[in-house]
């Protein structure tokens, strides 16, 4: 069956009791928990799960947390199962449009403008002819897959 579910929360950790902001996504087979902001949980549905979207693409904060994650909504996707979401029952239709898309960096010229897809690009030189910038503007933007 394997029931897919994205749980937000808060704990405190009892010695330095400071509030950490967790996302927990879990299915029947693996689970793992991101520790995020306040205001990445205090939000929609749907934007927490927009949210867990963004934080596959980030290892270098989440770790192995990434893999989990992409496994997980691979087989949301490729199986077009329902999703709980703060105990909220999505179908597959509902969140479709939100699983389509994907975050990547495009880094970018601030002299020509001129775009590259990827965090490898950041500080390369700019490539374009008759520009001798670099490439040290760095955004993310949505995608479609």
């Amino acid at each position: 069956m394997n029931s897919i579910n994205i749980d937000t929360f808060e704990r405190v950790d009892f010695k330095s009791r400071e509030t950490e902001y967790c996302i927990h996504i879990y299915d029947d087979n693996d689970e793992t928990v991101l520790i995020v902001t306040k205001e990445e949980i205090d939000c929609s549905d749907i934007t927490v799960l927009e949210n867990v979207i963004k934080a596959k693409n980030h290892p270098e904060i989440h770790g192995g947390s990434c893999q989990t994650i992409e496994e997980i909504l691979d087989f949301v996707s490729e199986n077009a199962k329902s999703m709980t979401i703060a105990n909220e029952l999505y179908s597959y239709e509902q969140l479709e449009e939100t699983l389509s898309q994907d975050i990547r960096t495009v880094c970018s010229c601030p002299i020509c403008g001129w775009e590259i897809f990827g965090e490898d690009g950041y500080e390369l030189e700019c490539g374009q002819s008759n520009c001798n910038g670099f490439l040290t503007l760095k955004r993310e933007e949505w995608f479609d897959k």
